[in-house]
């Protein structure tokens, strides 16, 4: 879907202030019943997703934005070998358009050469098939994940 006409892109959002359009988005998320979305901004205000092997990545249309994705250090998984995909949402007018599969990918690549695992939740069936397709397993029982990837190490 990358291409000349398509003038969607992804942004790495380094800025630990965060774009006040991201308010719109965060609200939308909410009110379609991903109450997830109201631990973005406390978990953004206490630790940016700015080090190494982290990133906030924002999917726009010009000045509008459309859709995020952060991969970071797993909160609940204090080890420094495990990240965390997670906060990702696009909005209901802009689904079907594979930015959900760009924002994955973008964090996984991100990912690659920091963390050995990464671990997410979801309660979306759509959202796991797309996570399996990049390698992620269902882990019945494991705490506050559905889904746990090895990756590959990194570099020594």
């Amino acid at each position: 879907m990358d291409g000349p006409s398509d003038p969607i892109e992804i942004i790495h959002w380094r800025d630990p202030v965060l774009p006040v359009a991201l308010d719109q988005l965060l609200r939308e998320a909410i009110e379609t019943e991903n109450e997830w979305a109201a631990d973005f901004r406390p978990a953004w205000e206490a630790r940016p997703f700015i080090d190494a092997g982290e990133a906030l990545f924002l999917a726009r249309d010009g000045q509008q934005l459309l859709a995020m994705a952060a991969i970071s250090a797993d909160p609940f998984i204090a080890d420094g070998e495990t990240g965390r995909l997670r906060f990702i949402y696009v909005q209901t007018s802009a689904r079907r358009r594979g930015l959900a599969d760009r924002l994955v990918a973008a964090c996984l690549a991100r990912a690659a050469g920091t963390w050995q695992r990464l671990r997410l939740h979801t309660d979306n069936p759509a959202a796991a098939r797309l996570y399996e397709r990049y390698g992620f397993r269902p882990a019945p029982g494991a705490w506050r994940a559905t889904h746990i990837a090895e990756i590959a190490p990194p570099a020594g």
